[in-house]
């Protein structure tokens, strides 16, 4: 036995050992049972999901309104600019771009 064939059965054995033909009665019921638990759970993942996710927006919308109230500045869109592309609104994000660009800019010139 060489060394790839070993690695390749590494791989392979778990799923030889979880194949439904060679499988025992018992582990055939699990498989079934498993299958049903997916199938009947499945539903509640996705708004889960979109639960947490509003939640953690919310958090990080009024964390920036914290920010924006307690600062003496009186531009808002220092905070969230609604005008700049989906991705680069936040003012994290607009922090760390202008970081990036003063480095490059340094840098490069």
């Amino acid at each position: 036995m060489g060394v790839l064939s070993s690695i390749a059965y590494v791989f392979v054995a778990p799923f030889r050992a979880l194949r439904y033909k060679t499988a025992t009665p018992q582990m055939r019921a699990r498989i079934i049972k498993l299958g049903v638990i997916c199938r009947k759970s499945w539903i509640f993942f996705p708004p889960l999901m979109m639960y947490q996710y509003i939640r953690e927006k919310d958090k990080e919308m009024y964390t920036s309104e914290l920010f924006y109230k307690n600062s003496n500045v009186e531009n808002p869109n220092s905070f969230y600019d609604p005008s700049k592309p989906e991705g680069n609104r936040h003012w994290k994000i607009q922090h760390d771009l202008s970081l990036i660009s003063a480095a490059a800019n340094n840098r490069f010139n």
